[in-house]
């Protein structure tokens, strides 16, 4: 039984971000003078602009360079982070000592749990295991929740789950909102004003109006998804409370582990700074995306073009290409880019310069792909675009099927293996549909001729398309397989008759820059190298090249264990609602081994309101929610089983498309049509509800 102080702290968490226009009201500054040449330019004047490259190979002070360089990490949508969390080692022995943690002899701090990762895995891990009591460090190789900045997701303006689902702190109860402060849907009202202000800000600096968000963004409803500035302000609340706020807890940016090992049932950590650690437990919360975009995939064809042609073509992958290759930058070669670099300053004045009606690839079939296509579109007005996906687009709001995400679902899979895998078979069988908002907007597109979208029924590969240089500084792209052209033209009739036309073409001309936006494979990823340490010592055993887990944790060794999107227990797992629930079960299993002690103010009352989501249902119910695709089973027996109604089709959290099922059909526009049948096509694909659970088979 942890202590509790007697005096709960209950004020909302602050502010913590702050639009970059104010951080940048001084005129004349030559620093800021910089950050607007190369972050807030207008967009219809670039010639005005430089990016990093330039400014590195004018000589600009080193210490002015680096932060231009960080300041995509600390920020998000016009919010920029306003301090970074980082102690020396020095200082972080000394503040272990001021707060009474144990030592070993030689000195080194023992902590309850180090984890490793400061993503939506990491974080969540961290703040229930503080909110627990335990004595937690949280070490982030960069910035806390870069992946969510405009460095890491420069094309996502709006997340695929709404903002009561996409809280970080889950407590396992109804009314989230209202049990705890630091969860993102008690302090919506303040943090959509302040995204709001944002955007404006960015829009009236830049002329960038930032597109693909919701309709009516800046009302304060739950169900709404989350604009990415309001994700990113939410994340980094939880990452000050755990730095700066929570008396048991410590967070260390720009601190990468470079060791980790164990002895005498304690974890050894050691960090480049030269930071050393021991703890009892050790949380691997890593991600899936490693520094830099190192891992990110690349199709074999742009690969071969680069080398077949390396006078004419320039690949460039991951961040450390835009240093590496500031040489070849400079000359006249067309970019083959991944789509995770969009929001370098190097690319995107790169897409500025280039001549009107210039035409751009965007080679991929998820919603990665679709947002690459649109940002470009908003970079630059005068420039078109081709977007060729593998197979027909399909349509969800979510990213696996929407019964993971339904309460008692996500609190009753972890400890399910038999849904676990069922759940990752339907995941598998989804594929990767878009949402239906960028389906429409980039349809809403093609109607006005800027966009063409190729379906191809095929890989974009020799045996589909005919890509190489025209002899004019630019790229052809022909489609070679009857097949592909059969598929196109079936496309054409189809969208047609929802009264959208696309012209038919047989090549792709006046192609100047190609993206791909092909993800990432988490069966074939690399294992990340502080897992392959862990490996070498014994702490790890690999299956099929991926940890083996046991429940949470190493197959091996109780006291390792993951919250990763890498490593994917049930399909939930992959998003962030499935991330913040596992970290606070994470978080209730690791406390049980670990000495009692006083529990901190608390950020969460110690009462919480509401219906007991963890507890209250039984595996008959969770059967139920997910057979029904999280439709309450009573009310659907109530109803007299499945019917054919808006309702059924589309349970939340697919709300916008059970709006768009229940209107007049004549008052839809054509890419409200047609992103409907793509989601229907979807919804008949996965099979009816009427499916098993516990046999962990597909539905037919």
């Amino acid at each position: 039984m942890k202590i509790r102080p007697e005096k709960q702290t209950l004020s909302y968490p602050p502010l913590v971000t702050a639009p970059l226009g104010e951080l940048l009201a001084s005129q004349g500054d030559p620093f800021s003078d910089q950050v607007r040449d190369v972050f807030l330019y207008n967009k219809y004047t670039p010639q005005k602009a430089a990016s990093l490259t330039e400014l590195r190979q004018q000589g600009v002070n080193l210490e002015d360079l680096q932060c231009l360089t960080d300041l995509p990490a600390l920020s998000a949508d016009g919010l920029s982070r306003t301090r970074v969390h980082y102690a020396s080692p020095a200082t972080l022995r000394q503040l272990c000592e001021q707060r009474d943690w144990e030592k070993a002899p030689d000195g080194t701090p023992i902590a309850d749990v180090v984890v490793v990762g400061a993503g939506p895995g990491g974080l969540a891990t961290s703040y229930h295991l503080a909110q627990k009591g335990a004595r937690v460090v949280t070490l982030e190789a960069g910035y806390a929740a870069q992946a969510f900045s405009d460095a890491g997701a420069p094309c996502v303006h709006s997340m695929r789950t709404d903002r009561l689902l996409t809280s970080l702190v889950r407590t396992g109860y109804a009314l989230e909102d209202l049990s705890t402060v630091m969860g993102l849907p008690a302090g919506l009202g303040q943090i959509v004003a302040h995204a709001s202000q944002a955007r404006k800000q960015l829009w009236d600096a830049t002329g960038h109006r930032i597109r693909g968000l919701p309709e009516k963004t800046e009302t304060t409803d739950r169900y709404q998804p989350a604009a990415r500035a309001e994700l990113f302000e939410h994340f980094q609340q939880v990452a000050n409370y755990l730095a700066a706020e929570c008396p048991n807890s410590f967070l260390l940016e720009r601190a990468p582990v470079t060791r980790l090992g164990r002895s005498n049932d304690l974890f050894c950590i050691e960090t480049e700074p030269g930071h050393k650690l021991y703890a009892r437990k050790l949380v691997m919360a890593t991600g899936l995306v490693q520094e830099g975009g190192s891992n990110a995939k690349s199709l074999p064809l742009f690969a071969k073009l680069a080398g077949d042609y390396p006078s004419e073509y320039l690949l460039l992958q991951k961040d450390a290409d835009l240093v590496e290759q500031a040489g070849p930058m400079r000359e006249e070669r067309q970019w083959i880019v991944n789509d995770r670099l969009l929001g370098r300053s190097e690319i995107k004045l790169a897409l500025h310069r280039l001549p009107g009606q210039a035409r751009v690839a965007v080679v991929g079939s998820g919603e990665s792909a679709i947002k690459a296509a649109l940002e470009v579109l908003s970079q630059n007005p005068t420039l078109k675009v081709d977007l060729f996906t593998k197979s027909p687009l399909e349509v969800a709001q979510v990213q696996v099927p929407g019964e993971n995400f339904h309460p008692v679902v996500l609190e009753h899979a972890q400890g399910d293996p038999a849904y676990a895998q069922f759940s990752k078979e339907r995941f598998r069988h989804f594929d990767t549909p878009v949402t239906p908002r960028s389906m429409i907007e980039a349809l809403e597109e093609v109607g006005a001729g800027r966009l063409r979208i190729h379906e191809l029924g095929s890989y974009f590969d020799e045996s589909s398309v005919e890509l190489g240089p025209d002899g004019k500084g630019r790229s052809s792209i022909a489609f070679v397989n009857p097949e592909v052209r059969t598929n196109l033209r079936k496309q054409r009739e189809e969208w047609a008759k929802y009264g959208l036309k696309q012209a038919e073409v047989e090549r792709v001309d006046n192609v100047a820059m190609m993206i791909q936006a092909t993800g990432y494979s988490r069966e074939k990823l690399p294992l990340h190298p502080l897992a392959q340490q862990l490996v070498q010592a014994g702490l790890v055993k690999l299956e099929e090249g991926q940890p083996k887990v046991k429940g949470f944790g190493s197959a091996v060794c109780r006291d390792l264990v993951f919250n990763s999107s890498m490593l994917v227990s049930a399909a939930a797992d992959s998003a962030i609602p499935g991330m913040a629930v596992r970290g606070r079960h994470v978080a209730e299993s690791l406390v049980a081994d670990l000495p009692e002690r006083p529990l901190p103010p608390q950020a969460e009352p110690s009462q919480n309101p509401g219906a007991d989501w963890a507890h209250g249902y039984s595996r008959e119910d969770f059967e139920g929610f997910v057979r029904y695709r999280g439709l309450a089973p009573n009310w659907v027996e109530s109803q007299g089983g499945p019917q054919d109604t808006p309702s059924f089709h589309f349970p939340d959290p697919e709300r916008f498309l059970r709006e768009l099922d229940e209107r007049d059909p004549a008052s839809l526009r054509p890419a409200e049509k047609i992103a409907l049948e793509r989601a229907h096509r979807l919804r008949l694909r996965m099979g009816t509800p009427e499916f098993e659970v516990s046999g962990g088979r597909e539905p037919t």
